[in-house]
């Protein structure tokens, strides 16, 4: 028998049984087993919720899983449900699309053995293996505000709204957020600051993740804690294509998510002008890629047109059903 640590995963999913499997078949194969792994399920087809269910039962006894069925499909929601049903106090959050090492769960119980730690942001291996010389796309980025050049040896969130890595994922890493494909937290953390995934996001819910976990990075910085990424805890988000939204409403969520959570999270008039200049910048991209630029006119009218609506958290997701 492996031995069984102290940490709970929570893994939403929907409609991806194939992916799903995968995930789950890698965390078999670990050197050491978690003690519980929540699946939160918000597949609606009957047939497909069934062999999702059949699976979990006859290919993964060997894990200890708490299956949960959320009749309406909300990320948010999911990773709420989820982190009631937790247990453990380390939490780790993950997508159902994640190839984790063998020594991933283990690194991660190590890590936060020490108390000050507070957050481990994982580590995509696609991003490691990626050229980290500065070209021009990476230019655009600083000029356009979407990531800082001053906090470019950190993971920072601008106040455009966006979340971004570090140039280079040596050692360990300060951090200001986590990407949700695969992030640590500790559970009496999260109940003692009053946190939780805004349900005001719904759907695929983008950023969601950056939206939570830099809240949760600032009361760990206000209490003497520590957020980090580490390169011993990396993993392999496969962004499977399984099953996606469609580029429409990534695009809303581009957009409207990102102001929405603007307006949440910085109360300055330039995190305002930092958001409407790095739209400029997305904006550019597209047109020199010839990449579907007229939704995203068309929808960053609606940000102005709805913005009032936006801004005290009523996103008019009803637009692009």
């Amino acid at each position: 028998m492996k031995e069984i640590l102290p940490i709970d995963i929570i893994i939403p999913t929907m409609n991806r049984i194939i992916a799903l499997r995968r995930t789950l078949d890698r965390i078999t194969k670990s050197d050491k087993y978690p003690n519980k792994v929540i699946i939160v399920d918000q597949t609606q087809d009957n047939k497909k919720r069934q062999e999702i269910s059949n699976m979990l039962r006859d290919e993964f006894e060997i894990l200890n899983i708490e299956y949960i069925f959320q009749k309406n499909p909300s990320l948010t929601k999911a990773r709420n449900i989820g982190f009631k049903a937790s247990e453990s106090e380390i939490i780790i959050c993950m997508d159902d699309d994640v190839d984790v090492e063998n020594n991933t769960i283990s690194n991660v119980y190590e890590i936060m053995k020490n108390s000050k730690i507070s957050m481990i942001a994982g580590i995509d291996k696609n991003d490691i293996n990626e050229d980290k010389k500065i070209n021009i796309a990476s230019n655009m980025g600083y000029v356009f505000y979407k990531k800082s050049f001053l906090k470019r040896n950190i993971g920072h969130v601008t106040k455009s709204t966006f979340g971004r890595f570090p140039v280079n994922f040596e050692g360990n890493i300060h951090t200001e957020w986590a990407m949700g494909f695969f992030f640590v937290i500790r559970k009496p953390l999260v109940e003692v600051w009053n946190l939780q995934w805004d349900e005001k996001l719904i759907s695929y819910a983008y950023a969601e993740d950056l939206d939570f976990s830099y809240q949760y990075y600032l009361n760990s910085k206000k209490n003497g804690y520590s957020c980090i990424m580490s390169d011993k805890v990396i993993v392999t988000h496969l962004a499977t294509r399984e099953w996606r939204i469609s580029s429409k409403k990534e695009t809303f969520m581009l957009i409207i998510n990102r102001l929405y959570l603007n307006y949440k999270l910085f109360k300055s008039p330039f995190a305002r002008l930092s958001y409407e200049w790095s739209n400029i910048g997305i904006l550019l991209e597209r047109v020199l890629h010839k990449d579907n630029y007229k939704d995203f006119l068309d929808l960053w009218y609606i940000s102005y047109k709805y913005r009032k609506q936006i801004k005290s958290g009523e996103i008019p997701y009803y637009l692009i059903d």
